[in-house]
């Protein structure tokens, strides 16, 4: 029982992160250097100095990296809720009175 917890809780954990991640990447997509129009890269052709190049990010993968977090999310929750019923059922064995 404890051990069913506490990997719901390590699992509850990682889909966070992976929506984190993902919603992280959606906000940079709007703002990398391969979508900004750049005056001195057009005429060098080297990207200007002090400017981070983020990657490339691809909105499908991320909307379905946001789907898989809750998905992963909400089978967790119901791990919690099963480990729940079993503590409420193994008392209810216990109790005699």
């Amino acid at each position: 029982m404890i051990g069913a917890i506490s990997s719901a809780l390590a699992g509850l954990s990682a889909a966070t992160e992976k929506l984190n991640t993902s919603a992280s990447n959606i906000a940079q997509a709007g703002v990398s250097a391969s979508n900004a129009v750049n005056t001195t890269e057009a005429v060098t052709g080297a990207p200007p100095q002090n400017q981070p190049i983020l990657p490339d990010i691809d909105l499908a993968t991320e909307a379905v990296n946001l789907n898989l977090a809750e998905i992963a999310y909400k089978a967790n929750l119901l791990t919690l809720d099963a480990a729940g019923e079993q503590a409420d059922a193994l008392l209810d064995i216990l109790d005699t009175d």
